[in-house]
């Protein structure tokens, strides 16, 4: 194992938490009801879970959500515990997760010779985001979607530090959030058999991390056996979450639509990239492992909802191309030689971020209301 030396800069940290009072004290906190109009309309499965919980739900709920019931499951389980409104505690939970987030995220960058600038344009970049940290403030009851993140983060992390018992419990903590962790073991096979690297895991880890998906899938399998009404419910999605795209008569003016919404996601990463980072060979080379495994990573997590389809992922994709922004990021970061420092594109850089978390959905402002969707 890797011993790595976390120096966390003050000054960091307290950029950090300027900019999550920021978030806390100008965010949107919906209602209920609001969360399921506003981009939350996967949470009333969640919810429903939590309610019977500690008991199965015996009412309809999408194959898909049902089989994410761990989380959900939990949270209701505690909320009988400690006689607390279970939304209450997915909001709670909500907000740890993101300081779970942004620590994981320190500990990945600070162990890269990474200049205080650029780190600091990074911690914005997280804390700022309206499609990560705005977005499940507003939204608590998906925070399957914000624990995702995490179990990403975690395989990342693992990746620097050679450890193969962290490798295990990101894929873990991804798989219970949703079926898409499945990407991490793939990115994983995909650096060790196809691209046939000296990764850390050997093929017997790759076969035990197989084992623990499929067992972490029959388990929420199981549990959605007595919360969809017919088999068919269940293979028809399956069906549309790979093949939809194909089976929709869209025109292409649509069509282009769709792929553009994910750059209200990752259009200020693209600038960031721009304006501040320039890729180097020699460190492509030196951190070759882990770039094939984000690459990998980013790639499925932004085709899935993309061969999903427009009457599937609809506006959906934005928030779920969040899924490699993070790892984007890192991969930005930890392959760059730094510019020199230039107060004029700093500021410019810092207003567009301030503009874009001003997102009107999830945020107090309103100069952006006519965007409001």
């Amino acid at each position: 194992m890797t011993n790595l030396n976390y120096n966390f800069n003050n000054k960091l940290i307290l950029v950090f938490i300027i900019s999550l009072i920021y978030i806390l004290s100008t965010n949107i906190y919906f209602s209920i009801e609001e969360s399921f109009i506003f981009g939350g309309a996967d949470g009333l499965s969640y919810l429903q879970i939590a309610k019977a919980s500690p008991n199965i739900a015996n009412e309809f709920i999408q194959p898909i959500h049902s089989e994410r019931f761990i989380i959900s499951y939990l949270i209701g389980f505690l909320g009988k515990i400690v006689n607390v409104e279970n939304y209450k505690i997915f909001r709670f939970t909500s907000i740890v997760s993101i300081l779970v987030l942004n620590y994981l995220l320190f500990k990945i960058i600070f162990s890269y010779n990474i200049s205080l600038k650029n780190k600091t344009f990074a911690i914005l970049l997280i804390v700022l985001n309206p499609y990560i940290t705005r977005f499940y403030i507003s939204n608590p009851l998906i925070i399957n979607d914000l624990i995702f993140h995490i179990g990403a983060l975690i395989s990342i992390l693992s990746i620097k530090l050679k450890n193969k018992k962290i490798f295990y419990l990101g894929l873990i903590v991804s798989i219970i959030a949703r079926q898409s962790g499945v990407a991490i073991f793939l990115s994983a096979f995909f650096v060790k058999i196809i691209m046939k690297q000296k990764f850390f895991l050997k093929k017997k880890d790759l076969f035990y991390s197989f084992l623990i998906m499929i067992f972490l899938y029959f388990i929420g399998y199981f549990y959605s056996l007595n919360t969809i009404a017919y088999a068919e419910e269940r293979y028809d999605q399956y069906y549309v979450t790979i093949f939809g795209i194909f089976l929709e008569n869209k025109s292409w003016n649509e069509l282009l639509i769709f792929f553009t919404w994910p750059f209200l996601c990752l259009l200020p990463l693209i600038i960031f990239n721009l304006l501040f980072l320039k890729i180097e060979k020699n460190l492509l080379k030196k951190n070759l492992i882990i770039n094939l495994f984000i690459l990998s990573f980013c790639l499925l997590v932004i085709f899935q909802p993309i061969l999903q389809g427009i009457d599937v992922s609809g506006k959906n994709i934005i928030r779920l191309s969040s899924f490699a922004f993070i790892p984007l990021l890192i991969f930005g970061l930890i392959n760059s030689i730094n510019y020199k420092n230039n107060i004029i594109k700093n500021t410019i850089f810092i207003l567009i971020v301030f503009l874009w978390s001003s997102h009107p959905t999830f945020s107090i402002f309103s100069f952006l209301e006519s965007f409001k969707f």
